[in-house]
């Protein structure tokens, strides 16, 4: 009877032992899922310290095609230009575009869209551009050709949209956004909110 007691002792001691290295064990594959998740998840988000996609957007936006539109943007009066290692994003006054209240391209507007063109179409490949139209918000004129600013907002983007196709910019690069008096610009006066604003960015899939 002693024997058997200590038999089972013995044989309950290891039982607990091997249940621990299970559980281990089973930690241990846990972690390793959520590692190769992470991973994964970085690589195709751009998100995550070792993600190769982030490293992609930079190349991108550092070739010398990128860099010298971003030259030809600068010298631009009044021209707000926001520049990060993801995307370009620039802001041009409404007086350089559009008259008050109308959606037909200024001659300066015209000059400004033709300076661009021309890196524009040396980065037709692996690039996105998006046409953004906004407005301040001070509600349109009752009766009026548009019935809210968002609809002034989407028109004047197809302005500028058309105009980049008709002079050879590919429309699979070019998409189009009108956001009316939303997302407003910080500090900055109220004219400036009837914006266009031009978004360039790589695709990176």
């Amino acid at each position: 009877e002693l024997t058997q007691k200590k038999s089972r002792k013995k044989t309950g001691g290891n039982e607990w032992v091997m249940s621990f290295a299970d559980v281990v064990t089973v930690l241990l594959c846990f972690f390793i899922i959520f590692y190769m998740i992470e991973k994964q998840f970085a690589k195709t988000t751009g998100f995550g310290v070792s993600s190769g996609t982030v490293q992609e957007y930079k190349t991108k936006m550092s070739t010398p095609e990128v860099l010298a539109l971003i030259e030809t943007i600068k010298v631009m009066p009044q021209v707000k230009m926001i520049n990060t290692d993801q995307f370009l994003e620039v802001h041009f006054p409404p007086e350089m575009f559009f008259k008050s209240g109308r959606t037909e391209l200024t001659k300066e507007g015209e000059s400004v869209i033709q300076d661009i063109i021309k890196p524009l179409k040396s980065l037709e490949k692996g690039y996105f551009l998006q046409v953004q139209g906004y407005t301040d918000d001070t509600p349109v004129r009752k009766g009026g050709k548009y019935k809210s600013n968002m609809e002034l907002s989407i028109k004047r983007s197809l302005e500028v949209y058309y105009y980049l196709v008709n002079n050879g910019v590919k429309k699979n690069i070019l998409t189009v956004t009108g956001f009316g008096e939303n997302k407003p610009l910080i500090n900055e006066a109220k004219k400036m909110q009837r914006r266009i604003s031009l978004k360039f960015e790589p695709a990176i899939y």
